[in-house]
């Protein structure tokens, strides 16, 4: 299964600039719709692992 490369991430929540294939795999996990993949908002979870941005975040990340 193909990863998405983070490392270029710098913040907890960002928007990927992802690859097809990259997109595949994010909607075969669940992550993403494919309405409309490219305006999915993700984070990384604790183990690093991608999780969805909430749906009720949807006008940018919450303040810390």
């Amino acid at each position: 299964m193909a990863t998405p490369n983070l490392s270029e991430f710098s913040t907890t929540w960002f928007r990927p600039k992802l690859s097809a294939k990259d997109l595949a795999t994010l909607e075969r996990n669940g992550l993403i719709e494919r309405r409309n993949p490219k305006s999915a908002l993700f984070r990384l979870s604790a183990k690093g692992e991608i999780v969805k941005y909430s749906e009720s975040y949807r006008k940018g990340p919450p303040s810390a």
